[in-house]
């Protein structure tokens, strides 16, 4: 074979490699802030200048805390504990960060969005003016989901919160400029971060997150409100909750205790995995180790994990997936609110990828075409080398 023809199937061979395994990545909607939650990850309620409670039913797990004073809350009524006079050093500092951070966002489109009536929307950055909440607002998939007040803003009575597929309440986040306001009976989600008013809930307004205000204070009355307990990564996290005292919020069950996962507990890692159609994976894991209750994490990057999902059981399907792409994936154990240390991840949904099958292409008219003339161009280098030893032979 002489030296044009190695030259051209070398050519040949590189783009047909480069056909087969390049792929166009997508970009998800949004990823997390850079929440900066540090010193305030602990609370579930922090007011710089100050926390005041009227109402005995008045619950709050996770830490109260302020600059000056906490009153009208007793220990019994705190999961965590009250903190005050300057021991909450850092905690506005931490929580500035993260506001910042939900200022800056520029991933996804920053969408105006009416809090009125009834929505459904799916991950990603919105803008709220000083508008009212007086309907059902539906988070709809795993993902972040930030809100952006510019003024005021106020939500009254019946207001409501659902999450669905995968949304949790750790990767919810309302970043308010001024005041906001809870309103009687309302259910709401997410950290909220007052940058220069105060965050107040009126009687039996419930909130599964934070109510944090960086300068002035936090009223309540009558309220329960839940620290979600997220995993320690700086992306994606996920927490639910159970009840033993039949308490709802925002149609989510509160625990006042969730005890620890069992040190016997071994790290899942994924053992196999099956293209199912273009942006469809299936998964299965293992060991089993006392508990078939896991927390699974994916992204198109290793140790970025914009999603994440809850399973029961040793196998999943995710879906909704970049189109014929590789996905980066790690599990873990979880109970009711705690989620374990993740697994080894694995990189699935890829040919000559580990325990994957050959992912479908839309280009495969290109693929054949190219494999063709490869075919061709060695036919033809073999019998032009055959002809030259026979010419050289006679």
């Amino acid at each position: 074979m002489s030296i044009t023809t190695k030259r051209i199937v070398s050519v040949f061979l590189i783009v047909l490699l480069q056909l087969i395994f390049i792929r166009v990545s997508s970009v998800y909607a949004v990823t997390p802030p850079d929440r900066g939650l540090g010193a305030a990850d602990s609370y579930g309620v922090f007011g710089k200048a100050g926390v005041t409670n009227t109402g005995a039913p008045t619950h709050i797990w996770g830490n109260v805390g302020a600059d000056s004073s906490v009153t009208g809350l007793v220990s019994s009524q705190v999961g965590g504990s009250i903190i005050t006079n300057g021991d909450t050093a850092g905690v506005a500092t931490d929580a500035s960060s993260t506001y910042d951070s939900l200022m800056s966002a520029t991933q996804g489109v920053a969408s105006v969005l009416d809090l009125a009536g009834t929505n459904t929307i799916t991950p990603g950055v919105y803008t709220v003016g000083a508008t009212v909440l007086n309907g059902t607002l539906t988070l709809n998939g795993a993902g972040v989901y930030i809100f952006r007040s510019s003024s005021s803003n106020t939500t009254p009575h019946s207001g409501t919160m659902n999450l669905i597929n995968g949304a949790t309440a750790c990767n919810v986040f309302w970043a308010v400029a001024d005041s906001i306001n809870i309103g009687t009976g309302a259910n709401m989600v997410g950290t909220i971060i007052a940058q220069t008013g105060s965050v107040s809930l009126a009687t039996n307004a419930n909130l599964i997150g934070r109510a944090v205000s960086l300068i002035a204070s936090v009223t309540l009355d009558s309220n329960q409100i839940t620290q979600p307990l997220c995993t320690t990564t700086t992306t994606t996290t996920t927490t639910t909750t159970t009840s033993s005292t039949g308490l709802t919020v925002a149609g989510a069950p509160v625990a006042p205790y969730c005890p620890p996962l069992s040190d016997q507990i071994v790290s899942p890692v994924v053992i196999s995995s099956k293209r199912l159609s273009p942006t469809s994976i299936s998964l299965s894991w293992a060991p089993y180790s006392g508990t078939n209750y896991f927390n699974v994490e994916y992204g198109t990057t290793d140790g970025n994990w914009l999603y994440n999902t809850n399973v029961t059981g040793f196998s999943t399907t995710i879906g909704n997936l970049p189109s014929n792409s590789p996905i980066w994936v790690r599990v873990a154990a979880r109970n009711d609110c705690t989620i374990g240390n993740y697994g080894e991840p694995k990189l699935v949904g890829g040919p000559g990828l580990p325990n994957t099958g050959l992912a479908e292409r839309n280009d495969n008219t290109i693929l054949y075409i190219s494999v063709g003339i490869l075919i061709i161009i060695l036919t033809s280098s073999v019998l032009i080398l055959k002809r030259r030893r026979f010419l050289n032979n006679g």
